[in-house]
């Protein structure tokens, strides 16, 4: 798929999943609206119904820039949000993953603007730790630099958006980048593909061993 394809299925995905978020049922709102305040929440809300959430998701970033010696990577994100109001939270998360070349690894803030009970703007940004080759000696190393994305939707099911990365190796000075779609599941599937992940990381331990 072409990159300007790409980026207008990204923007009709966005579309969808926010058409679906302010169409939500409203009789399942107001059940809602009856529940008593949390602590914490595994499954997140806004203010008044939880103080403090959980963020699991799983993520696959397909790549948009044509030209990128960058992979598309998959990724597992772990972390808290915590409600400042009504309308946002704030948090951290530690992010865990793997794309062609190797691990990746990041410690990424977290900001989450609620669209409703349901749906969410969430930005975040962090330093990011990656495995990739380096010309002209096409020896893999452990790159270090940023990271930042932007994704809107449904945040127990699946949003979508855009991320940028920008990595330095001591191999060569010039920063290398990459700009990606965003296709996140959810605290619900999320937590299934980290349960899923972290059973067949051990099978394959035992495997090995």
């Amino acid at each position: 798929m072409t990159p300007p394809r790409r980026t207008a299925v990204l923007l009709l995905a966005c579309a969808a999943t926010f058409a679906l978020s302010v169409a939500l049922p409203a009789s399942a709102a107001a059940q809602e609206d009856a529940e008593e305040p949390r602590r914490f929440c595994y499954v997140g809300r806004p203010l008044p119904s939880c103080e403090m959430m959980l963020a699991a998701q799983f993520s696959y970033y397909p790549r948009i820039q044509r030209f990128s010696d960058l992979e598309a990577p998959y990724e597992w994100e772990l972390g808290v949000l915590v409600n400042r109001g009504p309308g946002h939270a704030v948090g951290g998360t530690l992010v865990v993953g793997r794309d062609g070349n190797g691990g990746r690894t990041a410690v990424k803030a977290r900001y989450r603007r609620w669209m409703g009970r349901h749906a969410a703007l969430d930005a975040s940004g962090g330093v990011a730790l990656a495995r990739r080759d380096w010309a002209p000696t096409v020896t893999t190393r452990t790159a270090v630099g940023v990271t930042g994305d932007v994704a809107v939707g449904l945040t127990d099911w699946v949003s979508v958006g855009v991320r940028g990365d920008l990595l330095w190796s001591d191999l060569n000075r010039e920063p290398v980048g990459a700009t990606y779609g965003t296709v996140r599941f959810g605290t619900v599937p999320g937590l299934v593909a980290s349960v899923l992940g972290a059973v067949l990381a051990v099978v394959a331990v035992g495997v090995s061993g």
